[in-house]
């Protein structure tokens, strides 16, 4: 395949069509079940002074639901926005590993391999940041000290969905098994177990929610320690790769030959564009 076929075919949209359509009409839904409620009808149609006469829990409940029909129409708005502009659109695939579980080094005497799969994403010029959050740090390369002091050190990532910076900490469990990658073998999905790095967020608050995968972690200082792939929303866990595993010698030893690699040039790569996608 040639690049002008990659960028034609091979396109990355953040988020899917799929996903946005989907959602679209869960909000729909949702906001029709409010505007048909007979009681919420009603106190629509009510005049200042006969709301202030309601009972205080009747008031409370109807300025509850006009605050997320409110919310659910702007969400909706966002959504619509961002198709009719099409900036989902963030550019095409460069190239990509496809499911790969591997052995790291830095989870000590495991017995299963973790997720190492990645792809490369040449992004859209219209995407293109300047590594600096939206909380004003710039991103970086992380030290060996970094690492050393992981377990100790608050770690942070921007959320979309929570439209907002979160705050969170290495578990002190260090990983966790999880079951939700899958392969596919003679056309059949297979799911693979594999062991994770994780990590919960501060004041019992979710680290992260769903769509949020690609985000970098990373610390106060802006050092990043590795990316997220993925959440337990119910349980308040998130799984990230730490870029240790991915820059070990260990690792390249095993997988891009005998010689290794130099430690920053995964970190290197993933900060000159806007969208590795994990």
């Amino acid at each position: 395949m040639h690049d002008q076929d990659a960028e034609n075919l091979l396109l990355v949209h953040r988020p899917s069509l799929r996903d946005m359509a989907s959602k679209a009409e869960d909000l729909s839904n949702e906001i029709k079940q409010i505007k048909r409620c007979e009681d919420f009808q009603a106190r629509l149609q009510m005049k200042q002074e006969e709301l202030l006469n309601l009972p205080r829990v009747e008031k409370v409940s109807f300025e509850y639901s006009k605050k997320d029909l409110s919310e659910l129409e702007a969400f909706l708005d966002n959504i619509d926005r961002c198709r009719n502009t099409k900036s989902y659109e963030m550019g095409s695939a460069a190239a990509g590993s496809g499911l790969r579980a591997r052995k790291v080094p830095f989870i000590p005497h495991a017995t299963l391999p973790s997720n190492m799969d990645w792809a490369l994403i040449r992004v859209s010029e219209r995407h293109q940041g300047t590594n600096q959050t939206e909380s004003g740090r710039y991103i970086s390369n992380p030290s060996p000290k970094t690492f050393n002091d992981i377990e100790d050190t608050p770690l942070y990532l921007y959320s979309r969905r929570m439209c907002g910076e979160s705050k969170g900490k290495y578990h002190l469990l260090d990983t966790a098994t999880v079951e939700i990658a899958e392969n596919v073998v003679n056309g059949e999905r297979i799911s693979v177990k594999t062991l994770e790095h994780t990590i919960v967020g501060a004041d019992r608050e979710p680290f992260s929610q769903y769509g949020d995968s690609g985000a970098l972690v990373h610390t106060l200082g802006g050092n990043v320690v590795g990316m997220l792939w993925g959440c337990f929303d119910h349980a308040g866990i998130s799984f990230f790769t730490r870029f240790d595993d991915l820059t070990s010698g260990r690792y390249y030893g095993k997988d891009w030959g005998e010689g290794g690699a130099n430690d920053g040039l995964i970190i290197l790569l993933l900060l000159s564009v806007d969208g590795f996608e994990h």
